[in-house]
């Protein structure tokens, strides 16, 4: 391990005027939920994992592995990051970059062959690996405090984690051509329960509730047995579930209904008829609204309805022209109107509080607008050309409050969003020249 100090374009260097390069560096960056940065590269010497300064681009420290380092933005604490190099799992100190402990996991680990996981509620790490170059069918527990091999778990099948309690740690995978679910004891690795199904897929909600989607109904599994605790049938095609703290949605190209967590009993239902208007899309909103859109095909328009969460009654309804309008929601949770070259802002009561026109670049072509990305003092918006397989992308910062644009910053490649959490940067990253770059906001 070794502190780099080589770089970049520092801030510093050029104009400090919002929308200004503050840094850049080559290689894209990823980060965790505490708003560290990190990168990773390859070369003929290895894989390198770096904590990269928010602020100023510079690398803080580094860890080397041959053949890699593996990594997952969810195995990380307030303190620690746990990175997977070679074959040994290390647990490394987040400031420092120094190792805290390391642990050998097998003498004839194969080399690429293996994967983290990590679980809110669990103190453990998991470590998928195998032997022979096939599907992941070996487990390892190992223990975040000080690293220590607590079991190891072979299937005859291959194997993946899902997710995990302060109890037990839950396996998907496939069994005599089906779909297999069992709960492994975090201690000892011993097996609990385990079940079979056809077709089904099993995922963990946000609030720690196993799931069971079928191609025609959900239900929600007990924990504790592997058994349903509630079972509903769904009218439709491919049914898709979302949690919310006090409900949970399911969705089908027939209907949508929330359903009690805890019996599953449908609090309302909401039945597409066939025919006219055309429900195009569903989208339960962070409020537990949810969105409707349908085509008027008749008319030439758009109808969008919110429906209140607990009731499933219209909170508002709007009607617009033409068929390629759409409502999205930033994370944030404000709600947005936009078509190709507008975007208007919408209050509580789908009412426009302002309206955004892509402004011309740099050569008199209009941009068609993108995504929307919430900051805190400003509001972020992507903007592309409409032309080419990777079509260059700018970026518009506009005022909350009235929608004027206060600077926009333009590139002749796509960009995605790492970061808006540092102070007064936001961070991109850039699709063919690999870069990653920080503006001034």
């Amino acid at each position: 391990m070794q502190l780099m100090n080589s770089l970049v374009l520092l801030a510093g260097l050029v104009s400090s005027g919002s929308g200004d390069i503050a840094w850049q560096i080559q290689g894209q960056l990823s980060q965790d939920a505490y708003h560290r940065l990190y990168q990773i590269r390859s070369s003929q010497l290895g894989s390198q994992l770096a904590r990269i300064d928010g602020k100023t681009g510079a690398t803080l420290w580094e860890i080397h592995g041959q053949p890699y380092v593996g990594w997952n933005a969810d195995c990380v604490d307030e303190s620690r990051i746990y990175v997977l190099v070679d074959d040994r799992v290390q647990a490394v100190d987040a400031e420092k970059g120094t190792v805290l402990w390391s642990e050998h996991v097998n003498q004839e680990f194969v080399q690429n062959a293996g994967y983290l996981s990590c679980f809110l509620h669990s103190d453990q790490i998991f470590l998928s690996y195998t032997l022979d170059q096939r599907a992941h069918n070996k487990l390892a527990a190992l223990r975040k405090s000080d690293g220590s091999n607590l079991w190891t778990y072979v299937s005859s099948e291959s194997i993946n984690p899902i997710g995990a309690d302060h109890e037990h740690v839950y396996l998907s995978g496939m069994q005599n051509a089906g779909s297999m679910l069992q709960a492994l004891d975090q201690n000892s690795g011993r097996e609990v329960w385990l079940r079979q199904d056809q077709g089904v897929y099993f995922h963990f909600d946000a609030w720690q509730r196993l799931l069971r989607q079928g191609p025609n109904d959900i239900s929600r599994v007990d924990v504790r047995t592997g058994e349903d605790l509630w079972w509903v049938p769904i009218s439709g095609s491919y049914v898709y579930s979302q949690g919310l703290s006090d409900a949970i949605y399911a969705q089908s190209d027939a209907m949508v209904t929330r359903l009690d967590p805890d019996t599953g009993s449908p609090q309302w239902n909401l039945n597409f008829t066939p025919g006219q208007p055309t429900y195009l899309s569903t989208q339960i909103l962070t409020s537990g609204d949810v969105l409707l859109r349908e085509s008027l095909d008749e008319t030439n328009q758009t109808r969008f309805k919110v429906l209140q969460g607990n009731t499933g009654q219209v909170r508002w309804e709007r009607t617009v022209n033409g068929l390629e309008t759409f409502v999205t929601e930033a994370k944030d949770g404000h709600l947005f109107e936009q078509n190709s070259s507008a975007l208007s802002l919408l209050d509580q009561e789908g009412q426009i509080v302002w309206n955004f026109q892509a402004p011309a670049l740099t050569g008199g072509s209009v941009p068609k607008i993108g995504s929307v990305l919430s900051g805190e003092k400003q509001l972020f918006i992507t903007l592309f050309e409409s032309t080419g397989k990777y079509p260059p992308t700018s970026l518009a910062a506009v005022d909350w409050k009235t929608g004027a644009v206060q600077w926009v910053h333009e590139t002749d490649e796509p960009l995605s969003l790492i970061s808006l959490d540092q102070p007064a940067l936001i961070i991109l990253g850039t699709m063919l020249s690999g870069r990653s770059l920080a503006l001034y906001q």
